[in-house]
């Protein structure tokens, strides 16, 4: 009986001694149901979402079974201990055993549902507020998030497309041709001349040329005695040569050897220089030798006379005899105002162009294009009213034309340059000086006063306005792009990590701007202005040199023609100077601003490039 009231007094104990040690056997049962219930407090504090809630239940009750595994551990080991101390029997030791395990595993199922049925604890005004603050921060990350999504998709969009869709270029290389810009067009010349005609009779003998000016009462051409002046003339030459003869065979006892001697050295000079330009393809230098001949020998006569006239005075006598009668038998014919002398005529000639020209529509401009061939007059033998010469009285001369009304182009008061067919190879500049319109056509009026002896004989002329060829290098119009250049002071451009640029104020804020130079002339900065990339320097923008407290707004720019060279993997931006162009090319020229030079490849159509693009986001056709 005491064994049995033992045995139940044990097992009492041991079951109490499982209720108040779930996780540990030597805790007290007050201290076990704290500490539960802080776990419980602290799970449902920390956890908001219902989520999150059943997970930490879920770790309580594995932990609690461990916890349980461990306990029942012991219990059998504590049970095989009093059953080794007071001999408990087998049966009751299994059955105290599984009410035990009864009895955990309905406090493990109470333990859970009151977690699951509790109600949100109150929460105070502080507490209110954060929650709010992190439901407001959790909106506002998921509208960033949307934000940032939609952006890349959009981003991700337009990369695509301009993968898909890259710029088609072709590009050619650069070379040296020619370009033929001129425009050709038929005139009529028009200038102040006068036609002069002979008052006497007889043979002329005439002293100005072609082309050369006359002055006021100057001698023009000679009314000659043909006879008497041959026989005076021979006589002459015979006196001349007796005084040469004579002087040559007192050369011993001349007084005046020197001036024999230097005469001697002019002549031998002037052979030399005839054998030095023995192979000019040109005859000029044989007549220059024929003249200087004939004047060294009109010194040396001159010299053997001036000798005799006091050993010889007879034949001095007689040659000037001889000389009064020539005089006698020519007579001289001066002009009676200056001019240029002309031998040419067309029967179109007029004293006043200007008012000729006034006059002029198209069909007397056709009347003149039909003109007759040009007579040269400055015959050898003169009758009285005969046409001697023409004067042209001054030097200007107009050149009149026609076009149609939609091939016009030029700018009246404009000069240009005119070549004219077989007259030089050089131009002649021009003005022009009136246009005129008249139904579908346009007179256009040309005045110069250039080299008016070249036309002194032509009426009808064909010209050319421009230059016929330019030299330079040939590249495509369409090639050509205009870019807007920003002016910079140079003393405003530093290096900073061997990086030129400049500092840029901005909202109080000074920051460092790296710039692409595209020039630089007289100490100017010329940068291409990106109006796409705001961090660039833009117009109105503010520069600051921070050590010398100086501050320069960017006003100035100019528009710059320039093409896209690709000579590496990047579209290069160069500058070009025109020198002509037509319909199709262009010829621009090297020179220190531009550096574009032959063999550069170039972007012939380069529409949709930009500066620094790359090579790789272009699509190249001729390749």
């Amino acid at each position: 009986m005491k064994q049995k009231k033992s045995s139940k007094s044990n097992a009492k104990t041991n079951v109490s001694n499982i209720n108040r040690s779930y996780f540990n056997p030597y805790e007290t049962s007050s201290s076990t149901n704290n500490a539960r219930n802080a776990a419980r407090r602290n799970t449902a504090r920390s956890t908001y979402n219902g989520e999150k809630r059943k997970n930490s239940l879920r770790k309580i009750d594995t932990q609690v079974k461990v916890e349980s595994k461990k306990q029942s551990g012991r219990k059998s080991r504590k049970t095989v201990n009093k059953k080794n101390a007071y001999s408990t029997p087998k049966s009751s030791q299994s059955t105290q055993i599984r009410r035990t395990n009864q009895k955990e595993t309905l406090m493990s199922g109470q333990r859970r549902m009151p977690v699951r049925q509790r109600k949100p604890k109150t929460m105070n005004k502080s507490q209110q507020k954060q929650l709010k603050a992190r439901r407001q921060m959790q909106f506002r990350l998921k509208v960033i998030a949307i934000m940032c999504m939609t952006v890349a998709v959009v981003w991700g969009g337009i990369s695509l497309k301009e993968s898909l869709i890259k710029p088609s270029i072709s590009h050619q290389t650069v070379k040296v041709g020619t370009l033929d810009t001129a425009t050709v067009l038929d005139g009529v010349i028009f200038r102040n001349e006068k036609i002069m005609t002979s008052e006497d009779e007889g043979y002329a003998k005439y002293i100005v040329a072609e082309g050369e000016k006359v002055q006021k009462d100057g001698i023009i051409y000679v009314l000659v005695d043909e006879e008497n002046l041959a026989t005076s003339t021979d006589a002459k030459e015979e006196v001349e040569a007796q005084i040469y003869n004579e002087a040559e065979n007192k050369e011993a006892t001349s007084n005046r050897q020197d001036e024999r001697y230097n005469l001697d050295k002019e002549v031998k000079s002037k052979f030399e220089e005839f054998y030095n330009n023995r192979y000019d393809s040109s005859t000029s230098n044989i007549y220059t030798l024929r003249s200087q001949l004939d004047s060294s020998v009109t010194s040396r006569t001159d010299l053997y006379t001036s000798e005799q006239e006091k050993t010889n005075q007879e034949l001095i006598a007689l040659k000037q005899d001889i000389e009064a009668n020539m005089e006698n038998y020519q007579k001289g014919k001066a002009v009676t105002e200056s001019g240029l002398i002309s031998y040419q005529m067309d029967g179109f000639e007029t004293e006043d162009a200007k008012a000729v020209i006034d006059a002029l529509d198209y069909k007397g401009y056709s009347k003149y294009r039909r003109a007759g061939s040009v007579a040269t007059l400055a015959p050898s033998y003169l009758s009285k009213e005969d046409p001697i010469y023409k004067i042209v009285t001054n030097n200007e001369w107009y050149v009149v034309t026609y076009i149609d009304s939609k091939d016009d182009q030029w700018t009246q008061g404009q000069s240009y340059n005119l070549r004219f067919d077989g007259i030089s190879d050089q131009s002649i500049q021009f003005a022009l000086q009136s246009k005129k319109e008249e139904e579908n056509r346009i007179q256009l009026v040309f005045k110069t006063t250039n080299q008016i002896g070249k036309v002194l004989g032509l009426r009808d002329v064909s010209f050319t306005i421009g230059e016929e060829a330019h030299s330079g290098l040939k590249i495509p119009l369409e090639a050509i792009v205009e870019l807007n250049l920003i002016k910079i002071p140079a003393e405003y451009v530093v290096t900073v990590n061997n990086v030129e640029g400049v500092y840029r104020k901005k909202n109080d804020n000074t920051e460092f701007i790296p710039i692409n130079k595209q020039s630089i002339e007289e100490e100017i900065y010329y940068i291409v202005q990106d109006l796409t990339d705001l961090t660039k320097v833009q117009l109105h923008d503010t520069l600051i040199l921070p050590e010398q407290e100086k501050t320069y707004e960017v006003t100035e720019s100019e528009v710059s023609k320039g093409v896209y060279v690709i000579n590496s993997q990047v579209a290069k931006f160069k500058e070009v100077e025109v020198l002509a162009q037509n319909e199709e090319y262009a010829l621009v020229k090297y020179n220190s601003k531009s550096q574009l030079k032959e063999m550069d490849k170039i972007i012939s159509n380069p529409k949709s490039i930009k500066q620094n693009q790359l090579l790789d986001d272009m699509k190249i056709q001729n390749e």
